[in-house]
């Protein structure tokens, strides 16, 4: 009798350790990893990211654009439907334009029709953020810079008149008298030393004419580092790599001594 029952408690106690052992098996120890995760899912953030056609528009193009709203957290598109606010910004910080976009699921698509809006030329930055990023300061929004070209369409009533004044250079006519004037407009903003950049580049004259220009851009020891030429209306890009604390300029074919600055690299 004491036998069978010192068995039935061995045989209980073996049961309940081995119970005890299965549940502690479950149940695993906190690990760094989760502590993070909980704080992502209780601060959750978003980044917007605007694709546009171009970097170089003249006052009377129209702007297309992407709008992309992803989780920040893991750069995966944001589910449902949301808006975006994109904005064009002049250099005086003054808000030129704004658009509210539609995104569905992550994705959105718009326009500015510049034409509408009677701007000048010059630089200019598309400033994007979702609603919820309001709550976030200025370093937490998108931002691109864009340029836009004011094109003169006048013409001198005398056709002679402009013979008189221009003299053929290649295949284009540049004013005798007027210098080339070349913005520069690096992508991001600056020109960053030992990262592949690309530098768009507008020419005119001072009447505001656009002129194809091509030439060289050179180091402060005047050696050649590449080669560029305008595509369209004076408009242009071209990439390059450049070099901590040299200062670059470009130089034209076809119109010995002039030259104009580069943005310095950072």
């Amino acid at each position: 009798m004491i036998n069978t029952h010192l068995f039935r408690l061995q045989a209980a106690f073996f049961f309940c350790f081995f119970l005890v052992v299965q549940l502690s098996a479950q149940i695993r120890p906190p690990l760094p990893g989760d502590e993070l995760s909980v704080f992502l899912d209780e601060h959750p953030a978003e980044k917007v990211y605007i694709h546009t056609d171009r970097d170089i528009y003249s006052v009377n193009d129209s702007v297309w654009f992407r709008v992309y709203l992803t989780n920040a957290h893991n750069n995966l598109p944001q589910s449902g439907i949301q808006s975006v606010y994109v904005e064009l910004i002049d250099s005086a910080k003054n808000i030129k334009v704004r658009n509210l976009i539609l995104v569905f699921n992550g994705f959105g698509r718009g326009d500015f029709d510049l034409s509408s809006y009677k701007l000048d030329g010059g630089k200019y930055q598309l400033r994007a953020y979702s609603n919820y990023q309001r709550n976030f300061g200025e370093s937490f929004l998108f931002h691109k810079n864009i340029l836009l070209a004011k094109l003169s369409s006048e013409k001198s009533a005398d056709p002679g008149v402009g013979k008189k004044q221009e003299k053929e250079i290649g295949n284009q006519n540049l004013p005798q008298s007027n210098p080339v004037d070349i913005q520069f407009l690096p992508e991001g903003g600056y020109l960053s030393y030992g990262c592949p950049c690309t530098l768009a580049f507008i020419a005119h004259d001072t009447n505001n004419q656009p002129i194809e220009v091509s030439g060289w851009i050179m180091n402060g020891m005047d050696e050649k580092i590449i080669r560029f030429s305008s595509s369209h209306d004076g408009m242009g890009k071209f990439a390059f790599i450049p070099e901590k604390d040299i200062v670059y300029k470009a130089v034209l074919d076809h119109l010995p001594g002039f030259f104009s600055s580069v943005t310095r690299s950072n």
